[in-house]
């Protein structure tokens, strides 16, 4: 047997069985159906192209700005902190409702996020929230932004719920 010295990792390769959805066909799961993936947010940036549209939890997710009160940008929350040109972050944008915390109380905390994939463009084509107007193109990539999820709910470690509902107007 050989040993592995402390310095050196070891690959690890996991496949999924995903059941193929049609080109051109748009899967969003509903509320009611269960998560299909759970996951890191670099996780989720690296194959968001085979994952888009699928519900997603995210529950390890640590929040790196609050951009408005209805979109914020996460990254894998872990030991150790991520390098630049590997962020791998995710927008997450609000599905009905609104951040009940502070950004300042919010910033560097970790969050359990449950919304279904989109790719940057999908989620900015689709309109199903409005795009920040702060996330310009050049911004998005300097960030390393690389996947975006519609969040129908952002709770703390210990399940408390981070969004309150809108208001709707009679």
């Amino acid at each position: 047997m050989s040993r592995i010295s402390a310095g050196r990792l070891l690959p690890v390769i996991v496949l999924l069985s995903l059941p193929a959805v049609g080109a051109g066909q748009a899967r969003t799961p509903g509320r009611g159906e269960p998560i299909d993936l759970r996951l890191h947010p670099s996780a989720l940036a690296q194959l968001i192209d085979q994952l888009g549209g699928r519900q997603i939890s995210l529950p390890r997710a640590k929040v790196v700005s609050v951009i408005n009160p209805r979109a914020f940008l996460v990254e894998s929350a872990g030991p150790l902190p991520a390098t630049p040109g590997n962020y791998n972050r995710v927008i997450v944008l609000v599905e009905g409702g609104m951040l009940r915390v502070e950004p300042l109380a919010l910033v560097g905390t970790t969050v359990r996020i449950t919304g279904v994939a989109r790719t940057v463009l999908g989620m900015q084509v689709t309109r199903e929230v409005p795009w920040p107007s702060e996330l310009t193109r050049d911004i998005v990539r300097r960030y390393e932004v690389r996947a975006a999820v519609l969040s129908s709910s952002v709770e703390t470690p210990d399940g408390v719920q981070l969004i309150a509902a809108l208001e709707q107007e009679p």
